[in-house]
């Protein structure tokens, strides 16, 4: 049975939509399920029609004193609500209360923290403190004042998953996602779907080094919050088999944070595994892998958890930059890790080491098609440092490009 055959009309409806303007080429859609997040009780039976009433005035009022959610909103944002609340009903709001979708909204905004943003960008702390103020007085105001800033949270976050929730200044990687984006129509389809979770997982980059990044950033989110690494202070590099020292079960622990290896974090007791963590650490941050704990590998794993959130959380908002779905197969040439991966059915069939350039000429980050290779061409300086050194950089400064229509041609 195809996917299709298995989704309801708004699922294949979704499908359409998403395919348009968030990937490329999208095969899931969020799916009908029963509600598992309990709505919000309200402290007495709300008079949904006066709510609606208090949406039209407000909203579609042509007073002076025009409606705005924040206080930096244009006229522009109050278009988009009008558009949103055309039918002039309540979204998240109904007699008993919260609705269990608007309930699983509160907590898919508070899990973006995990894809590196910061949530106070969708006031979590005022959406919170409303719906607990609705659980024991839901006057007009607190529930108009809920209803109208979740609606904005979601607006929010869903352009910053699909196109970053930061400005694109390298002009090399064009936004892949933002021809087409609607998030009134997102906003929609979710809400008819009634699945929140699934519609944001679907709204994040679909490839596998993203999931491996919010990964890690929830493991280390994690670890931060129930542990503490001391500070590794320098070791002999002249251990033997055997040697013991404190530092070397710090630097056990350290590693295992890292690389999660070795397994045994608390020996005092300087054995292979140790060395062998040491060198897989080394190797993976570009250091001369020595198997030694030297000055510069114990500067790196002395850094703290907070500098690696931060990077996970740039890197993830630079890959929401890119088109979300990459054609394959595909070349990914991974800068900081000087390596080049060849991608074929969701699968590394190859894998390499490249040059890149140095901090006074660094090698760019580009998102660009290969259309011919050239092998084997002749060496030669004529014009400076020559085109084939100048055909070598283009070729493993090239961030990611799907390898259609490839010419290969070989220079006698």
């Amino acid at each position: 049975m195809s996917l299709l055959t298995k989704l309801s009309p708004k699922g294949v409806l979704w499908i359409v939509l998403y395919n348009i303007f968030v990937l490329s080429a999208c095969t899931e859609a969020p799916k009908r399920t029963s509600h598992h997040t309990e709505g919000i009780i309200a402290s007495h039976a709300i008079d949904t029609s006066a709510l609606n009433h208090l949406l039209e005035q407000r909203i579609f009022s042509e007073s002076v004193s025009q409606f705005f959610v924040g206080k930096t909103d244009t006229v522009d944002k109050l278009e988009i609500f009008k558009k949103v609340y055309a039918a002039k009903k309540c979204l998240w709001i109904e007699k008993q209360g919260i609705k269990p979708i608007g309930s699983d909204l509160l907590k898919v905004l508070a899990d973006l923290q995990y894809d590196g943003i910061n949530i106070e960008r969708y006031q979590l702390s005022e959406l919170e403190s409303l719906s607990k103020q609705i659980e024991k007085e839901a006057t007009d105001e607190i529930l108009f004042s809920f209803e109208t800033l979740l609606t904005d949270a979601f607006l929010k976050a869903s352009r910053d998953m699909v196109l970053g929730y930061t400005v694109n200044a390298n002009k090399e990687i064009k936004n892949k996602n933002d021809s087409m984006f609607n998030e009134v129509d997102v906003l929609k389809l979710a809400l008819e779907n009634e699945n929140m979770s699934e519609s944001f997982r679907l709204m994040q980059p679909q490839h596998p080094w993203y999931r491996k990044f919010r990964k890690e950033y929830i493991r280390l989110s994690q670890m931060k919050m129930s542990e503490s690494f001391p500070t590794i202070h320098p070791i002999k590099d002249s251990l033997v088999i055997g040697d013991s020292s404190v530092q070397i079960a710090l630097l056990r622990k350290r590693l295992f944070r890292d690389i999660q290896l070795p397994e045994d974090t608390s020996s005092a007791i300087w054995k292979e595994d140790v060395k062998e963590g040491l060198e897989r650490f080394q190797y993976l941050h570009q250091l001369k892998v020595t198997g030694k704990p030297d000055t510069a590998t114990i500067h790196k794993l002395n850094a703290s958890i907070e500098t690696k959130l931060k990077s996970l959380a740039l890197n993830m908002e630079r890959m929401r930059w890119l088109q979300h779905d990459f054609r394959q197969p595909y070349i990914w040439v991974a800068i900081p890790k000087m390596e080049m991966e060849y991608v074929e059915k969701d699968s590394i069939a190859f894998q390499m080491r490249v040059v890149i350039g140095r901090p006074s000429r660094a090698t760019p980050a580009l998102d660009a098609s290969i259309l011919n290779v050239v092998l084997s061409p002749p060496w030669t300086t004529t014009g400076g440092e020559g085109w084939y050194m100048h055909l070598l950089s283009m070729l493993v400064t090239i961030e990611i490009f799907p390898l259609d229509r490839l010419l290969v041609t070989e220079v006698p």
